[in-house]
């Protein structure tokens, strides 16, 4: 298996270091003061089927390598061993693919020293001590050297190995995220981020993380990074991407029932609260008050029991919804009435100047009135409202489109 200059330099700068760390002469696998930890190169006197296993998990390890990053081969070898020893074997395991570029790795050996040292917490927690030591220092030499030699794959891969296992820097994870955004790798950005404590998760690494989340469009996670500094910062790229974010999950979110509204001739009663429940993010209650006998088929139930139990349409005194009916402008405006009732929206009631064609008296003449002076609804060319027509779907997606917004507004 041979791996490219750039996937190595870290490791061949740290190969004489990791050597120091050993005593010059390996005792015999059963003698007195055996340090399986030594053991590198010695050869495996038994081999039996467990050590055959060893080698054969390790081996299968060996050959992701060429498709995985870091951070999952770390995380594999820990499961692997279910044990610290698991970074153990990814030091040793790194500098052989340093040191034996196109030669056979002895997997069994360096597994069987792992688990033999995962026993012995003390001795593990020391090794480990004076190879950090060394490490972390070289990692960083590794990385401003591969960046002065214009070598961004390499110090990418050295920065990624330092923020993976050493305690975590603001510098040095900006630095990561800098480099991993210029090369798209929008996922390593986020799982860089998601190990952050919460000390270090300031302005410019939520930013970051909702940016990359954004671009992965999974848009509840980016939310949940910009929510705290939407509460707190009054900074304009802070609210503006927060409302990016909600319009763009509210986008994601729209029910397949409606995506092509717009474009129907006649809209039924299934379709119009199918639309404003989406809108206006209606949920069902946890216990319904309103019983439908129509509405078990609709696949817009829930959203006509969320609208039903508002008060925005209404069910007939034998409990049927009828979801099927088309709606009528009238319908439209009264809908449009109920949820600036319900959303407590500050707007005059009167049926001044109500369209010639409906009179005061009419049952819903407030509605249309207020519906027609807010500009959700326009009149005809002859000055009449016309309210027994049904409106197209792009008619209601104006109205309660422009009604979401001003509701919205502060």
């Amino acid at each position: 298996m041979r791996r490219s200059f750039a996937d190595r330099i870290v490791f061949l700068a740290l190969v004489a270091l990791l050597t120091d760390c050993r005593p010059p002469a390996i005792p015999e696998r059963n003698a007195p003061g055996f340090d399986p930890m030594v053991c590198r190169n010695g050869d495996v006197a038994d081999r039996d089927s467990s050590m055959v296993d060893c080698a054969g998990r390790l081996k299968a390890l060996c050959e992701e390598t060429a498709t995985s990053d870091s951070g999952t081969m770390f995380s594999r070898l820990r499961k692997e061993l279910e044990s610290e020893a698991g970074c153990v074997l990814l030091y040793q395991f790194m500098c052989e693919l340093a040191l034996h570029e196109s030669e056979s790795i002895e997997a069994a050996a360096y597994l069987d020293m792992a688990i033999r040292v995962a026993s012995d917490q003390s001795r593990l927690d020391i090794w480990r001590q004076s190879i950090d030591a060394q490490l972390e220092p070289a990692l960083l030499i590794t990385i401003d050297q591969a960046q002065a030699d214009g070598d961004t794959e390499s110090a990418l891969e050295a920065i990624r190995w330092r923020n993976l296992l050493f305690e975590p820097d603001r510098r040095l994870t900006l630095r990561q995220i800098e480099m991993e955004a210029e090369n798209g790798n929008d996922e390593m950005i986020v799982r860089l981020c998601n190990r952050l404590p919460a000390s270090l998760r300031d302005l410019d690494i939520r930013i970051a993380a909702a940016a990359a989340l954004e671009k992965l469009t999974r848009y509840d996670e980016a939310i949940e990074w910009i929510r705290p500094l939407a509460q707190s910062e009054k900074r304009m790229i802070v609210q503006e991407r927060y409302t990016r974010l909600l319009e763009l999950r509210h986008e994601a979110n729209r029910p397949e029932q409606v995506r092509d509204l717009n474009q129907k001739v006649w809209v039924t009663r299934e379709d119009l609260a199918a639309f404003v429940a989406w809108q206006f993010d209606l949920d069902v209650p946890d216990h319904s008050s309103v019983v439908m006998i129509d509405i078990q088929e609709s696949p817009a139930r829930a959203a006509i029991q969320a609208c039903v139990e508002l008060g925005l349409l209404s069910v007939g005194r034998d409990h049927r919804f009828r979801p099927l009916t088309r709606i009528q402008r009238n319908d439209l405006a009264i809908v449009c009435y109920e949820i600036i009732q319900v959303k407590r929206y500050s707007a005059v009631e009167s049926v001044d100047g109500l369209p010639w064609d409906v009179p005061p008296g009419h049952f819903a003449a407030r509605a249309i009135a207020m519906s027609v002076r807010l500009g959700l609804m326009t009149l005809m060319d002859d000055g009449s409202f016309q309210g027994g027509r049904q409106p197209g779907g792009a008619a209601v997606v104006d109205a309660i489109s422009r009604l979401r917004t001003l509701v919205s507004s502060p």
